[in-house]
């Protein structure tokens, strides 16, 4: 069998690789590993975010109950309820609203046969009261 063309079998052609690109591209993605690297401290060696509690920041009963806002039908008609008061209208609800600690977020909870708008009015009163931390919470079959 010939491979070669006639009168080119004698001159075999060597091949030869050029190894002094090759080794740039190597030297490059060496590079390009070691800055892009990110190096991470073990977990044993890092800082814990618990802090400890002095007597004087004892925690109080208010600072884990959570706020919740409910948002629910009453004789037909959708009604506002923060704790044991009930209210009707969404201007009667922000002076009860503003009057809350903020820190501590609201839930907003939905009952049945609300409408969406006054879900949603629920939520705008919340904001407008200065809560950033408002939490929708839909009613679970």
């Amino acid at each position: 069998m010939r491979f070669a063309p006639a009168g080119k079998q004698d001159r075999i052609e060597q091949v030869r690789l050029h190894l002094a690109s090759m080794i740039d591209v190597i030297f490059l993605l060496l590079i390009f590993f070691v800055v892009n690297t990110q190096f991470i401290l073990p977990e044993s060696h890092l800082d814990p975010n618990i802090q400890t509690q002095n007597d004087r920041e004892i925690a109080s009963a208010a600072d884990f109950t959570p706020q919740v806002l409910t948002v629910e039908s009453l004789d037909g008609r959708p009604a506002y309820r923060l704790g044991s008061r009930i209210v009707r209208d969404r201007k009667q609800l922000l002076p009860m609203l503003e009057a809350l600690p903020k820190d501590l977020g609201i839930f907003v909870q939905i009952g049945d046969a609300v409408s969406v708008d006054f879900t949603v009015s629920a939520v705008q009163t919340c904001y407008d009261a200065g809560f950033e931390k408002i939490t929708y919470v839909p009613k679970t079959p």
